[in-house]
């Protein structure tokens, strides 16, 4: 690991998880670490870089997967206690494609981590109301064996499609609304075009927190559709009453 004496401050780069525009961030002392893609597949290089700065001068070390996390370790370039300081921050790394999963990220050694990056197979989940909603369908073959991942196709901010058989073959359409000001719920409608047995699960990460420590203890609502039946879904009270 790093050798002692060399190890960044933690109070430097350790901060609390915040999401805008389309960057991941955090922010502590003036730095950011922005992570592009905002919301990765497993086929995306993923870019970090961090700008801004810092009490002393940094090189890093990574970004690198260990143990399943991401390590960008920032490491004093100097003696610390005689850094002139403020001093800029601009690195620059990449790193996979990786696989679906959920990743920490830690910016220091022996901190916590306070960041997560969450990694999804391609089309596999639709990404609502600026991240906060994740909603896939998980479908039944009508010849039977394993259920398999419906492809997602994102409409808008609040709304998307589902397909089974291949992309050009819809089974499923679904608004999520902002229904909070009525009755503090989101408000699900599913249109079905399927007579197969599906389950549709809405994940409500919040501000991402829930996300840190694998396996996610994200409050999540599963909506079910029995084989040889159709039938759309209308619900207006299940969703967001569970806190993340």
């Amino acid at each position: 690991m790093l050798p002692r004496g060399r190890r960044c401050p933690t109070i430097v780069l350790l901060a609390l998880a915040w999401l805008r525009a389309s960057s991941l961030a955090a922010q502590s002392l003036g730095t950011f670490l922005e992570v592009h893609p905002e919301n990765p597949t497993s086929r995306d290089l993923i870019v970090f870089r961090l700008t801004g700065t810092s009490f002393c001068p940094l090189r890093f070390l990574g970004p690198y997967l260990e143990e399943g996390q991401i390590f960008l370790i920032g490491v004093v370039d100097g003696t610390y206690g005689t850094c002139p300081g403020p001093n800029p921050v601009d690195f620059t790394g990449a790193l996979g494609p990786l696989p679906a999963g959920t990743y920490p990220i830690r910016l220091a050694e022996n901190g916590p981590a306070t960041l997560s990056l969450e990694v999804t197979d391609p089309g596999s989940e639709l990404r609502l109301h600026g991240g906060r909603f994740r909603v896939s369908v998980e479908w039944d073959p009508p010849g039977g064996g394993p259920p398999r991942q419906a492809s997602g196709l994102r409409a808008s901010d609040q709304a998307g499609t589902f397909s089974f058989f291949g992309e050009d073959n819809v089974e499923l359409s679904l608004k999520l609304l902002d229904g909070r000001a009525v009755n503090d719920r989101f408000w699900l409608f599913v249109a079905s075009l399927t007579n197969l047995g599906f389950r549709l699960r809405v994940m409500d990460v919040g501000d991402g927190a829930c996300l840190l420590n694998p396996p996610p203890s994200c409050p999540a609502y599963t909506f079910e559709n029995p084989a040889g039946t159709n039938a759309n879904i209308l619900d207006f009270t299940t969703v967001g009453s569970l806190e993340p």
